[in-house]
């Protein structure tokens, strides 16, 4: 998108649009919903770290 911006063959309010459909692909809503959605929600999970604890190389 910064090549773009930057030859001006797009405008920051088009680059806006583009990332706003895209988001609503993926996630079904809107950026804007979806970090409301984010602060309202509080962690549902703690993140289990203890895979991470043996060396990488012993990982599988």
């Amino acid at each position: 998108f910064k090549a773009g911006l930057l030859l001006g063959i797009v405008s920051e309010d088009d680059v806006g649009i583009i990332v706003d459909e895209e988001h609503h692909l993926a996630f079904g809503t809107s950026l804007k919903e979806r970090r409301i959605k984010e602060k309202l929600t509080p962690l549902a999970t703690a993140t289990d770290w203890k895979k991470f604890d043996p060396p990488a190389v012993h990982r599988r």
